[in-house]
């Protein structure tokens, strides 16, 4: 058994499991309108402050710009700012989703396989696995979601550590539930860690860089999973607790299947 097609999934799991591949490019979709919307909106702002009378005649010196509109050329470059990085963040995972031949089933997920995928991109990072149990796991769970969750809280990780940071990817299963820590050597994505977990709204993070992470927050809100945060016991940097409820999984080939369908569900993250 290795495919969706010898599979007993109903329409009502069938529908959540496309409804939380959806909510991968639906986040994208909201975060990519804003930042748009902002650049827009300053853009014609600017160009109705300088039009008309507001314009200097011939010979006459240009006037230094005001406090208001040096504010919105601001706002503009780091909106646009913004809007790139996104942008290759959605096209770099999509792409590695759908270009890939382990991949064919966009339903089932192998951690493993996405994890070195991910790691092709960092080949001089210190990166390993911890205690992953099963370590060969197939997860029905859209590929492409995981992927993107993933990657953002691994670069994330590296990003932010500098090259001497040294990062324990860890999973197993809870019952139904998939649960990953990802802990790193780095400096702490924020200063508010402390030894008992927070949820990604309670922490202050600098500028910029929490863009992938609400991302991937939308998407494990929408599995009905939790995403949350506290500082690492083993390496005293971050340590991230990704867990998502699956329809099933395989374990050492043999495949447990879960007749539930879980539904979107409020965490207190506690």
């Amino acid at each position: 058994m290795s495919s969706l097609a010898d599979l007993k999934l109903s329409k009502q799991q069938l529908y959540r499991l496309f409804q939380i591949s959806w909510s991968s490019i639906d986040g994208l979709r909201h975060d990519v309108m804003g930042p748009l919307i902002a650049i827009v909106g300053n853009a014609e702002l600017l160009l109705a402050k300088y039009s008309g009378s507001n314009t200097p005649s011939r010979g006459s010196s240009e006037p230094l710009p005001s406090d208001e509109t040096r504010h919105g050329l601001k706002m503009i470059v780091d909106c646009a700012t913004r809007l790139r990085r996104i942008l290759r963040f959605a096209l770099r995972n999509y792409n590695k989703a759908n270009d890939s031949e382990p991949y064919d089933d966009q339903l089932i997920a192998e951690p493993h396989a996405l994890v070195q995928l991910i790691l092709d991109d960092y080949p001089n990072a210190v990166i390993r696995f911890g205690a992953c149990e099963p370590p060969l796991i197939r997860l029905i769970y859209p590929t492409q979601s995981l992927l993107i969750m993933l990657d953002e809280l691994i670069t994330n990780a590296i990003r932010h550590s500098g090259s001497s940071v040294k990062v324990v990817i860890s999973w197993e299963m809870r019952a139904e539930r998939f649960a990953c820590t990802i802990d790193d050597s780095g400096p702490g994505i924020s200063t508010d860690l402390s030894d008992s977990y927070l949820p990604l709204d309670a922490l202050s993070l600098p500028i910029r860089q929490g863009d992938g992470l609400w991302v991937t927050w939308k998407i494990v809100r929408c599995s009905g999973g939790m995403l949350l945060f506290r500082r690492s016991p083993s390496l005293h940097g971050t340590q991230v607790l990704m867990d998502i409820p699956v329809v099933g999984y395989w374990n050492n080939k043999e495949l447990r299947q879960f007749d539930g369908v879980y539904e979107h569900q409020e965490h207190s993250d506690s």
